[in-house]
């Protein structure tokens, strides 16, 4: 790792990139914890972690994204979140309706869209003069 500071806007994505990598992680487990428990005779409380993973998603990407897209006008950030996040939401909304097969694919596309959101956000705010520390710390020079 080098010495120098990341951007206050690129932690936030790294932050975003864990969290989203966490839900793809726990998604994909899911099925092999639930099996497990029903053979310990163990009801797992899915629903609830699902939703704290997505509402955590949007908040955090939130955090990331709007700042990014208003510094950056990168619109394949806010594009790629906005369906990542949609595809997070859309067991919630669809129910049933997608099946023990489609729900973890669909979630796990979503959480794959906002890790790629995330990973483009964090390169603009790298890359970009105006994310760093010495532009955004007025007790830094300009120079």
């Amino acid at each position: 790792m080098s010495d120098v500071a990341l951007p206050p806007r690129s932690r936030i994505d790294r932050v975003g990139i864990a969290l989203s990598a966490a839900c793809v992680a726990h998604c994909l487990a899911s099925p092999v914890l639930a099996v497990g428990a029903a053979a310990a005779g163990v009801e797992l409380a899915e629903e609830g972690v699902h939703t704290g993973f997505a509402l955590v998603a949007v908040a955090v990407g939130m955090l990331a994204f709007v700042p990014g897209y208003r510094r950056h006008r990168r619109t394949r950030v806010p594009a790629g979140a906005a369906l990542g996040m949609a595809l997070l939401w859309a067991p919630a909304v669809a129910g049933e309706a997608l099946g023990a097969l489609g729900e973890p694919l669909v979630v796990v596309t979503g959480g794959l869209l906002l890790v790629q959101a995330h990973r483009w956000n964090r390169s603009f705010c790298t890359g970009c003069a105006m994310c760093t520390p010495a532009y955004l710390d007025p007790s830094i020079g300009r120079g």
